[in-house]
């Protein structure tokens, strides 16, 4: 693991900043084909129960904010981007899995 990290992705390894997008971008993925490939691609990863896996960390929910009232997109653009939790990559991996289980249960 000695190549350097991508342009634009601060310190994280390569591994880390890919996963991360991949997992962000995740729920987007649209047609059942692509929706497969994506979904069988994380699924291997896990699989490989390497511990490299473990160390990489991602985005997980958002964190509520308390707010008064309704939030106004003024507000909202006052209060800045929203925080996430940060969680270890098999985690977030089960989790969307579990979200493309469900999907396709209630189709």
């Amino acid at each position: 693991n000695n190549l350097p990290p991508p342009e634009g992705c601060g310190e994280q390894s390569a591994l880390a900043f890919v996963m991360s997008q991949w997992c962000q971008w995740q729920p987007d993925i649209q047609g059942a084909y692509e929706i497969k490939l994506s979904t069988m691609g994380l699924a291997l990863m896990l699989a490989t129960g390497s511990p490299a896996l473990g160390a990489v960390m991602v985005n997980g929910a958002a964190i509520e904010r308390p707010h008064e009232g309704i939030m106004t997109r003024s507000r909202a653009k006052k209060q800045g981007p929203p925080e996430y939790q940060r969680i270890a990559l098999p985690t977030k991996i089960f989790a969307l899995l579990a979200d493309v289980l469900l999907e396709q249960l209630e189709q």
